[in-house]
């Protein structure tokens, strides 16, 4: 709901960056993205840009999902 709050203000996303601060060790470029997304009104596409850094994460890394199947029961080491 957050995100897509069109009013969200230079206050309200100091706080939330400060609350982001507080539990986890982000990077400041990070906490500064949060702010361009919500200064130019765009932080309704977060998760669109997620999704979109993932994929790209992934194919840069050369990460692939697979599916595998087996005759017979396999352990979690295996």
């Amino acid at each position: 709901m957050f995100t897509q709050n069109a009013g969200v203000g230079a206050k309200e996303i100091k706080l939330f960056n400060e609350a982001l601060s507080s539990i986890g060790d982000f990077h400041p470029l990070t906490l500064k993205f949060f702010e361009v997304l919500a200064e130019n009104k765009r932080l309704i596409y977060i998760s669109g840009i997620a999704i979109r850094y993932q994929k790209l994460y992934q194919q840069f890394n050369k990460e692939e999902k697979i599916t595998i199947i087996s005759a017979e029961t396999l352990t979690s080491s295996e």
